[in-house]
Order: structure tokens, then C-alpha cells, then sequence
């Protein structure tokens, strides 16, 4: 099980590094104008209930945390 989970995990890392290349030969510009109208869709998808909730950062905080330490940069 250990084995497939490294190598799983090491076919994504491949995957991710090779969209990353793709990706820096490909860029995008978008217009503000598109940026916030895909925004306003974004924010159309959620429900009505979420929308009106406060916002809430701790999740991400905690996500950021867990990447950091992953990373080697936890203080």
C-alpha cells in the first residue's frame, strides 16, 4: 500500500512539473474585465446561504500551516 501512495504521489509531481513547463510557454492575459466578470460568476455559483455567511479565513490559515511545514518554511 506504502508503494502505491509514493507512487501515486510521485506520478503527480511529475504530472504538476510538467503542467508547470506547459503552462510557463503558455500564458494567459486576461483583461480585468474578464477577471471580474469570471469572478462574479464564481461567486453566482455558491449558494445563497454561503454568500451571506461571514467569512471565515481559519480554514486556509490552518492549510497554509500544514503547506508551510511540508515545505520546511514552519516557524
Amino acid at each position: 500500500m506504502q508503494k502505491d501512495t509514493k507512487k501515486l504521489f510521485s506520478d503527480r509531481q511529475k504530472a504538476l512539473q510538467g503542467f508547470n513547463k506547459w503552462e510557463k510557454k503558455h500564458l494567459v492575459e486576461l483583461s480585468p474585465q474578464t477577471v471580474v466578470e469570471g469572478l462574479d460568476f464564481l461567486y453566482k455559483l455558491l449558494p445563497e446561504e454561503s454568500r451571506h455567511r461571514p467569512i471565515d479565513p481559519s480554514g486556509i490559515m490552518i492549510m497554509r500551516r500544514a503547506l508551510a511545514h511540508l515545505k520546511g518554511d514552519y516557524k
